[in-house]
């Protein structure tokens, strides 16, 4: 994909990796599971799973002196740049630096390409965990990239993008409520963005045209939402690569909405 001037977050690829792989002012934090970490990760690279960053009860975001506190634990602070490498489907990685951008980091970078492609070119792999001294990361909120529930029920000309699958926003799945999404939301399923050959988003003028389906403009106020916030922080990601700078994530968006009885949903009907 062609880049984007200074998106918040850079898509690098491998051969960023191999010109910085001795740069003391780097972090590589593996957001993938325990489990796959230990199958075989970058050397170097940091265990920081996405779904530490959840409470897992409610699958409330964290709050954010804790989610803070994580990163520095991770060996992250806001002075070095961060790398963040996944598998399929991204989710891991999209969500994590989307929260890394919420606590104000200025150098997050996602990996353009997932693991079993780094492996199956027979790079580097270790499979010893990567000990890091744990950091105090400074924060500096960022609230511009996150959206509220206030802000969604008072409208304020938002576009609401759900990255929910279809089935989910039409309410055929068993998932949710039937035939409903946050009022006057447009869908764009998660899926439709990823690329092929374990590549983190499709082409760019394949991504163009999907936004250009649902009418969004790069003026437009956006706010992505899904369950809880990874498909969303996908969206978010993916937007940011085309160059749309006014982009929100609701997190925890639908389960949260639908627990309040005084917020509306809206049918599906006669949609194609």
């Amino acid at each position: 994909m062609e880049r984007i001037a200074n998106p918040l977050a850079e898509l690098v690829d491998f051969s960023w990796i191999d010109q910085n792989k001795d740069n003391p002012e780097l972090s590589t934090v593996d957001s993938r599971p325990p489990i796959k970490y230990l199958q075989g990760h970058i050397p170097g690279a940091a265990n920081l799973p996405a779904t530490r960053l959840f409470d897992r009860g409610t699958l409330e975001l964290l709050p954010i002196e804790k989610l803070t506190a994580i990163a520095g634990d991770a060996g992250i602070t806001e002075d070095r740049s961060v790398l963040i490498c996944d598998d399929p489907d991204g989710q891991n990685e999209a969500m994590l630096a989307w929260t890394l951008e919420l606590l104000g980091h200025p150098r997050v970078k996602l990996l353009s390409s997932f693991m079993p492609l780094w492996t199956r070119q027979n790079r580097p792999i270790s499979y010893r965990p990567t000990r890091t001294e744990p950091k105090q990361m400074r924060l500096n909120l960022n609230a511009n990239v996150r959206a509220t529930r206030n802000d969604i029920s008072k409208g304020r000309g938002m576009k609401l993008v759900d990255l929910r699958s279809r089935d989910e926003f039409e309410g055929k799945s068993s998932d949710g409520p039937s035939s409903r999404h946050l009022p006057g939301a447009v869908n764009l399923p998660w899926t439709n963005l990823t690329g092929q050959g374990d590549q983190l988003f499709g082409a760019r003028s394949h991504l163009e045209m999907l936004v250009s389906e649902i009418g969004l403009c790069r003026d437009d106020q956006i706010v992505t939402y899904c369950s809880y916030g990874p498909r969303a922080a996908l969206g978010f990601a993916a937007l940011q690569q085309l160059g749309f700078k006014n982009v929100k994530v609701y997190d925890r968006a639908f389960q949260q909405w639908t627990t309040r009885t005084e917020l509306t949903l809206d049918a599906c009907v006669g949609l194609s």
